[in-house]
C-alpha cells in the first residue's frame, strides 16, 4: 500500500500521486515532505525514490528509500519495509549498471590516446566511437577505415562500415554493408543494415529484413 497509493491515500498528498502516475517527476520533487517519522513521509520519499529512478537519478533515490526504511521500521510497518527494501534492491542494481557503463566509458574514452597499431578491428571501432564521442569526427573516420582493413570476418566487416556510415553520413558506406551482409547470408547482419539504413534515411536496394 505504501508504495502504490492505491488504498485510501492521504489526501494532500493524492496530487502527488496523480503526478507520479502521470510522469510529472518533477511535481512530485517539489512537494513539501510531511512531517518528520511518519508513514506520510516515508509514502512521499518511496514516490519521490520513483521518480529520481525516472529521472536517471537512483543514486539519489536509493538514498531516498533508507530514510522511508528507517521510518516504517520505527512504525513497525513490516509489509512496507519489505516493499521498501525491495524498491531498494531494484536502484540497487540500476546504480550498479550505471557505474558499470561509467567504468566501460572511461576505459573507451582511454582509447583515444592508444595508438592503434596492435588493436584488433572490435577495438578500432570502440577507439573510433571515442574520437566521435570527444567531438573528433575526423580522427574516428580514420580509424573506422583502419578496423575496415583488419576486419577478419563478415561481421566485423559490416560494422566497420556502419561506423563508417554513422560519422560520413555517406549512402555508400551503407550499401557496402549491406552487399557484405547479403553475400554472408547472414539474417541478422542484414537486419542490422536495415536498422542502420532506416535510422540514417538511407534506401537499400533490393529486399531486407528488419
Amino acid at each position: 500500500m505504501l508504495l502504490c497509493g492505491c488504498s485510501n491515500p492521504v489526501p494532500d498528498l493524492a496530487a502527488t500521486y496523480t503526478a507520479l502516475l502521470a510522469g510529472k517527476h518533477e511535481d512530485v520533487l517539489a512537494t513539501p515532505l510531511p512531517p518528520e517519522g511518519t508513514a506520510e513521509r516515508a509514502r512521499l520519499l518511496a514516490w519521490r525514490a520513483q521518480s529520481l529512478r525516472a529521472l536517471g537519478r537512483p543514486r539519489a533515490g536509493a538514498m531516498e528509500l533508507i530514510q522511508a526504511i528507517r521510518i516504517t521500521k520505527a512504525l513497525g510497518e513490516s509489509q512496507a519495509t519489505e516493499e521498501l527494501r525491495a524498491l531498494h534492491a531494484e536502484l540497487s542494481r540500476s546504480v550498479a549498471a550505471l557505474e558499470a557503463a561509467d567504468k566501460a566509458r572511461l576505459a573507451d574514452a582511454s582509447l583515444v590516446d592508444t595508438p592503434a597499431d596492435a588493436l584488433d578491428s572490435d577495438t578500432l571501432l570502440r577507439k573510433a566511437q571515442a574520437h566521435a564521442d570527444a567531438g573528433d569526427d575526423v580522427s574516428a573516420i580514420h580509424v573506422s577505415r583502419l578496423a575496415l582493413e583488419r576486419a577478419a570476418d563478415a561481421r566485423a566487416k559490416v560494422l566497420a562500415h556502419l561506423a563508417l556510415a554513422r560519422f560520413t553520413r555517406e549512402p555508400g558506406a551503407v550499401h557496402a554493408a549491406h552487399a557484405v551482409a547479403d553475400h554472408a547470408d547472414d539474417p541478422n547482419l542484414v537486419t542490422a543494415v536495415a536498422q542502420a539504413a532506416r535510422a540514417l534515411g538511407v534506401k537499400l536496394r533490393g529486399p531486407s529484413f528488419g
